[in-house]
């Protein structure tokens, strides 16, 4: 069968010396919505069934012996042939035209009865899928290893492209240190424990490979098997081994060839201490999901890991990507309007430093708190949002204080969500003005706010520029802990795994972490601290935002504020 050519000199040439008759001509002429429109001012004349209107005069050459068209009107295609009534074999073309349109019908029937994922699936396994195999080929992958390929969540995708962007700096790479007890701690079982939970969870098998499909973005690559390698290193005593498990580094974040991931052993010589860290990319989890990790871990050391795999990330990134609309982006749009934008650094330098604040709060402030929360009707959550709303309207003054939220995403209607492993986290942003109302109208405003905005929580990366540089993140650990079965025993022939450092710095100049757990006497304990980047704040700044803290919160439970 011969093409028709570009109607370019290339095409001219291309079809030169060679005879131009084209058998099979095929037209698509797309959707005419606008036509459709009932304020349009034209719309197309209606036509008996059957009916057509040729578009050309019967004195204009042919330019193929058969011209096929197609043509989405009102909701349904219509396709129109065309050749000479003169051709020879009229039935076999006549059972031809017949044919298409029964394998139009089935085709019809068959579509229909997938779903939106499924669509997307089997067309996307066309020339896009090609274009990956041969993608991942050129950088060394074998496809019999390749359980999935899958875009990346937006704010995935945002952590991915940043720390590529602003290498050497450690944002988003995550450093956990923990002391390991428990009898006789077998570091060969540990590593086999360790690859168990590899097995389970697939975003631990996740590699992120620059897209040749969209330009400026990142697929996840998920492998069927990765084999891990858990070194073990021998220190001299305890205090040698705190200060390796502080200052050993190993993975290579720019690397497109492996999981951003990486468990280390230490061991005194005497093998009394033992302590494990655990290295890993944010954009492979969240706090949640390092919680699940360790609680897998210790399962699997003593053998009651559960078998199979466990619910795939992906399922979250699928339902994800379904609830970002126009509505939201336009949302995010009219949030921040008016609001002016935060000094920001376009880029730090190395030297800088990310640094965190620790904030006492007594068990007595804390029932305080919970008591003004209950007068004005509002949760904690809300309380330590006007706070750090109106720590920061005092640091730049200015009235209106603009900041992101991270919220967890644990309970989104997915199978398994609790147990899924990967950064489920997603930002909303917060608005105080402290010109607007009294106390209890900041209070109910804040928490009206960040209800609407749960329900666009999912269209707010890429759909505003980011004028806001400080983020708040707000956890309920003891929910977690419970719902883990983690109740920080040793049980016989098990480990216990006690965090003794850690190290996550986010991109944001200044950042403020509440974290609430139930204490020993039962009472709920609250633990909260500023990070800062020293090219961005300095520590003078920073001390002084960290006692405005203290005294704005003890101005709003005395409503003196």
């Amino acid at each position: 069968m011969k093409l028709l050519g570009p109607l370019l000199s290339v095409g001219r040439d291309d079809f030169g010396t060679r005879s131009t008759q084209i058998e099979i001509l095929f037209n698509f002429l797309g959707s005419f919505q606008q036509l459709e429109s009932k304020e349009g001012l034209f719309s197309d004349a209606p036509l008996l069934e059957n009916e057509i209107i040729i578009d050309n005069g019967p004195e204009l050459n042919r330019l193929a012996l058969f011209d096929v068209s197609a043509i989405v009107t009102g909701g349904r295609l219509k396709m129109t042939v065309k050749y000479n009534r003169r051709m020879q074999h009229q039935n076999r073309i006549h059972q031809w035209v017949t044919t298409m349109h029964s394998l139009l019908k089935v085709a019809d029937e068959s579509l229909s009865s997938l779903n939106a994922s499924e669509l997307e699936t089997l067309f996307a396994k066309s020339g896009s899928e090609t274009k990956k195999e041969q993608m991942l080929d050129n950088l060394g992958f074998d496809m019999a290893n390749v359980q999935e390929i899958v875009p990346c969540a937006p704010l995935q995708q945002h952590m991915v492209s940043l720390m590529a962007q602003q290498s050497g700096l450690g944002i988003y790479e995550v450093e956990l240190a923990f002391h390991i007890t428990g009898d006789n701690v077998n570091t060969a079982k540990l590593e086999s424990a360790w690859q168990q939970v590899i097995d389970r969870h697939s975003i631990l098998r996740t590699i992120f490979v620059p897209s040749d499909l969209r330009a400026g973005f990142h697929e996840q690559v998920v492998l069927t098997h990765y084999t891990v390698n858990v070194p073990v290193i021998t220190c001299v005593d305890k205090h040698d081994l705190v200060a390796q498990a502080q200052t050993y580094r190993s993975v290579d974040y720019q690397s497109s060839n492996r999981p951003h991931h990486q468990l280390t052993i230490f061991t005194t010589n005497d093998g009394a201490h033992k302590a494990c860290k655990l290295e890993m990319s944010h954009a492979l989890n969240d706090g949640v999901s390092t919680a699940l990790i360790l609680r897998d871990v210790q399962q699997a050391y003593q053998g009651q890991l559960k078998e199979g795999p466990g619910p795939a990330f992906s399922s979250f990134v699928t339902w994800q990507n379904a609830q970002i609309t126009a509505k939201s982006s336009d949302y995010w749009q009219k949030f921040t309007r008016g609001i002016q934008a935060s000094p920001m650094p376009a880029k730090r330098a190395a030297a800088t430093r990310h640094k965190v604040f620790d904030i006492d709060i007594c068990v007595n402030t804390v029932k305080r708190i919970r008591n003004t929360c209950l007068e004005h009707g509002v949760t904690m959550a809300t309380f330590f949002q006007v706070v750090w709303g109106l720590v920061l309207s005092a640091h730049t003054g200015r009235d209106d204080a603009l900041f992101g939220y991270m919220t967890a995403n644990r309970d989104v209607p997915i199978e398994g969500v609790g147990d899924i492993v990967g950064p489920l986290v997603n930002m909303i942003l917060c608005r105080i003005d402290r010109s607007k109302g009294s106390l209890g109208d900041l209070l109910s405003r804040a928490q009206d706010d960040f209800l609407e905005s749960l329900t666009h929580q999912h269209g707010l990366i890429g759909s505003v520029l980011p004028v806001w540089n400080s983020v708040m993140s707000f956890q309920y650990l003891y929910s977690r802990v419970a719902r883990m079965g983690n109740d920080g025993r040793l049980r016989d022939g098990g480990i216990q795994l006690e965090q003794f450092w850690g190290h996550d710095p986010n991109e944001w100049d200044i950042t403020l972490g509440v974290q609430i757990k139930s204490g020993s006497s039962g009472r709920d304990v609250v633990h909260a601290f500023i990070g800062y980047w020293s090219g961005s704040i300095s520590e003078e700044e920073a001390q002084k935002m960290r006692k405005s803290f203290g005294e704005v919160m003890e101005k709003l439970i005395t409503g003196t504020w």
